[in-house]
């Protein structure tokens, strides 16, 4: 008996194809290249909109900088024209909803064309609906990692769901998801901190940045002059909140990028890594999913920290490469492979 159901969006539930063409042929002829059929298209899609456009693109042509040229090409094509002719595929509609009705969960999991706009729903209310269906089919989780949430109402609906559903081997990631540069989101008030401090509690491990370690310590934020023990106080702040372990990432020092490691009985490991320009969407989230994969897996945290500093290191080194717009985030799907070799 199935029990999820997740599908990926073009060409799965919708047929994106004839517009994804159109838009890359589009381009092809402003350049005076040749064009591609839709059967060669079928081939170039399924890895982002950033290698579509590589693989569109000539071979001659694909320096970096033509490449990021083309990419803000296609990308304003394509949002101009991204719903002439896609639909979704027959019979997919009629399926989700007899899936729906059969009370199987569905999502979506996607990458995206980074459109200048979006739209936000705000879920809260129905986060508790969700779950119950977990509840009752008695789902045994072998890691939790919760990430960006935009109330305290949610931190507080997150903290409720691991205390019903972390076990003795749980192990559980927060990643306190609140600013970055010195600055704090928008939905970011002293409730949302608050409720942040108290779902740290059952965390196995905390993963903040500079800024969030600052606001959930109340600790005035400086964008230089960190000295190893400044941030090992600031560490030592965030275990009297309750965290187990604490690794504070992204602290850039000169040409390096510092990661305290700080487990509960033990000394502050300061971890460096080569400084690489870049700021992308995701770095964060993938340096702390990386962390989460290898504490269900038992990875030592400090060889952890190394394999997550590695492989986001990489990704943004391959993302400057291919000139992607900083709102695509980062090109990680070409450097999974990579991963596979950092265990």
């Amino acid at each position: 008996m199935y029990r999820w159901v997740i599908f990926d969006l073009d060409g799965t539930l919708l047929n994106t194809i004839d517009d994804l063409a159109d838009a890359g042929n589009w381009v092809c002829q402003q350049h005076g290249w040749p064009v591609h059929t839709i059967k060669e298209y079928r081939y170039m899609v399924g890895n982002g909109i950033p290698k579509l456009v590589e693989r569109f693109t000539p071979a001659e042509h694909r320096d970096p900088e033509t490449l990021k040229q083309v990419l803000a090409e296609f990308s304003a094509r394509y949002d101009a024209h991204k719903e002439d002719k896609t639909a979704a595929y027959p019979g997919m509609v009629d399926l989700i909803r007899r899936l729906d009705e059969a009370g199987i969960v569905t999502a979506v999991l996607s990458n995206h064309a980074g459109y200048p706009e979006c739209y936000m729903d705000d879920y809260t209310e129905r986060m508790e609906a969700y779950l119950e269906p977990w509840r009752k089919m008695g789902f045994e989780m072998d890691g939790i990692m919760t990430g960006f949430l935009g109330s305290a109402r949610q931190a507080s609906i997150v903290a409720d769901f691991i205390r019903d559903f972390k076990r003795e081997n749980t192990q559980v990631l927060v990643d306190p998801t609140m600013g970055d540069h010195g600055h704090l989101y928008s939905v970011c008030d002293e409730d949302l901190i608050e409720a942040m401090r108290e779902l740290m509690q059952y965390a196995d491990v905390v993963t903040p940045n500079l800024t969030e370690a600052c606001a959930l310590t109340d600790t005035l934020y400086q964008e230089n002059g960190w000295s190893k023990r400044k941030l090992s106080d600031l560490t030592w702040k965030l275990h009297l909140l309750g965290a187990r372990s604490v690794i504070l990432t992204g602290v850039v020092k000169g040409k390096q990028i510092l990661n305290v490691i700080h487990e509960r009985g033990k000394e502050p490991v300061f971890h460096a890594t080569k400084f690489v320009a870049g700021n992308y969407h995701g770095t964060g989230d993938v340096f702390a999913a990386v962390i989460g994969a290898s504490m269900v897996r038992g990875v030592p945290m400090e060889e952890a920290v190394r394999r997550a500093a590695a492989f986001t290191k990489k990704c943004v080194e391959k993302t400057e490469e291919l000139g992607a717009p900083e709102q695509d985030g980062l090109c990680l799907e070409a450097c999974l492979s990579y991963l596979t070799k950092l265990s």
